[in-house]
């Protein structure tokens, strides 16, 4: 049995076919668990579905997490299995980025922004919770962003839109804590993603400068937190807390 103690559960991963969420759905199959790889791009979620260790016991699901009938699919999914346990673990990693300086942002660079990041997150997490799952024990962890602590230019939108998964995150906490789930989110900074490549060289340069490792994050350093405070055997009594993961970044 593997230290982390994940074998036989069944995870949710949002935003999972590239990137951080691609990389925790990898973790987790790894580590034992059924996963559930939602993404609006469904084609790369099959992608990822079919990598994942045991490939048969996985479902690749359509789903933008603005719309709550998708979502509920989603769910639906991760507890239709016989083998094993109704989903447990929730991991939000779904998010976009519209980057532009506040006196050009449109109201749709902060309406999508918004809508998935923070909308995407309340949403999931509320479904994944609702009274006819009667979940009892089970872990949720959201991924913030450490520009919601530190501010960027051209990334009002986002900055905000991460600040209030932080927040969902804290005060979520302390309303489940009684049917013993646990809330935490990770903070990322620059983490190599497709997201993150999309930025311009002269300004990648210059964060990688303000970071005291001198390098861009890999999504499995994200993902190796994420199956940390998904596991209730390793890390049961740590929930409400936004944990940075950086390099030690200061932007």
């Amino acid at each position: 049995m593997s230290w982390l103690q994940l074998t036989g559960k069944t995870a949710i991963v949002t935003g999972a076919a590239s990137g951080i969420g691609r990389a925790v759905a990898i973790g987790l199959a790894d580590a034992g668990c059924r996963v559930i790889v939602g993404d609006r791009n469904k084609d790369g979620a099959e992608l990822v579905a079919n990598e994942l260790k045991g490939s048969n016991l996985h479902a690749a699901i359509e789903c933008n997490v603005t719309f709550r009938s998708q979502i509920q699919e989603l769910i639906q999914a991760g507890d239709a299995s016989t083998s094993h346990e109704k989903a447990s673990i929730l991991v939000n990693c779904a998010g976009i980025t519209r980057d532009s300086f506040i006196a050009k942002m449109t109201d749709s660079d902060w309406d999508e922004v918004i809508g998935v990041n923070l909308k995407g997150t309340f949403l999931t997490c509320q479904e994944f919770l609702s009274a006819e799952r009667d979940l009892q024990g089970g872990s949720i962890v959201n991924v913030g962003s450490v520009v919601s602590e530190k501010g960027n230019l051209g990334q009002v939108n986002y900055a905000a839109s991460k600040g209030g998964v932080l927040g969902i995150t804290r005060a979520l906490a302390k309303e489940v804590a009684f049917r013993e789930v646990r809330v935490n989110a990770i903070v990322p900074g620059f983490i190599d993603t497709p997201m993150s490549q999309a930025v311009p060289e002269p300004v990648l340069s210059a964060v990688r400068n303000k970071i005291t490792q001198q390098r861009f994050g890999s999504p499995d350093d994200i993902a190796n937190l994420v199956l940390f405070l998904a596991s209730c055997k390793r890390s049961g009594y740590i929930t409400g807390e936004c944990i940075e993961c950086s390099g030690m970044i200061s932007l």
